[in-house]
């Protein structure tokens, strides 16, 4: 009769574990589009006067970001894959969100921004992620020569200057009034989406966008 529990008791938690695991797995593969979302109502104001990488059309993604950040650097290589398989399907806006934790990302932020008054912002953009180790260990003429710069000493002035202080300030006052807590943080049309989600995520959500 013990014998005859202890297999019924046996045959109970393994099909308790069995259930537990697939419901754990589905709530894994269970994409973003498929679970709830914030909606922000005025997303379109985070938008405009942002530096686009790629088309310019489809659906909007815009990113807060900060260059130092893992998980941003993550996410750069996920939305560059994106981007390859979706091509004119969505524009991607990156705006600054440097983390206090971070010693270089305000500097690497504003370093961005000068990039992008010289027209070299998408060079700059990706050689911050690519180099992240080198923050702080070169300067930021070495950097805008090797990214296309010729007028170096204008582009390391422009570092020092208020007026990407006053842009990355910008972008930190509207991240926090879209909730943004920490990096990276997007807005994908009018859906706010917290982390770095994967490409097959953020597809999932842009295909069921492009069916509304």
């Amino acid at each position: 009769m013990g014998s005859k529990m202890e297999t019924v008791l046996t045959g109970a938690l393994v099909a308790c574990a069995l259930t537990i695991t697939a419901l754990v797995a589905r709530r894994e593969l269970i994409p973003h589009a498929s679970r709830t979302l914030p909606h922000i109502k005025d997303w379109e104001q985070y938008v405009k006067g942002q530096p686009v990488l790629g088309s310019k059309g489809g659906v909007s993604l815009v990113v807060f970001s900060d260059y130092q950040c893992p998980a941003c650097k993550t996410l750069h290589a996920t939305l560059a894959a994106l981007q390859a398989r979706l091509r004119d399907s969505v524009s991607i806006r990156y705006r600054n969100f440097p983390l206090p934790s971070h010693a270089h990302a305000r500097e690497a932020a504003y370093a961005a921004e000068c990039a992008s008054r010289l027209g070299r912002f998408q060079q700059a953009h990706d050689a911050l992620f690519e180099q992240t180790d080198s923050l702080g260990k070169r300067s930021w003429g070495r950097f805008a020569a090797d990214i296309g710069i010729t007028d170096t000493s204008t582009f390391a002035s422009c570092v020092k200057d208020s007026l990407p202080a006053m842009v990355v300030q910008a972008d930190e006052v509207d991240a926090k009034k879209l909730g943004s807590n920490g990096t990276p943080t997007l807005l994908l049309n009018d859906l706010r989406i917290d982390g770095a989600p994967s490409a097959d995520t953020l597809l999932a959500v842009i295909r069921r966008m492009k069916k509304r």
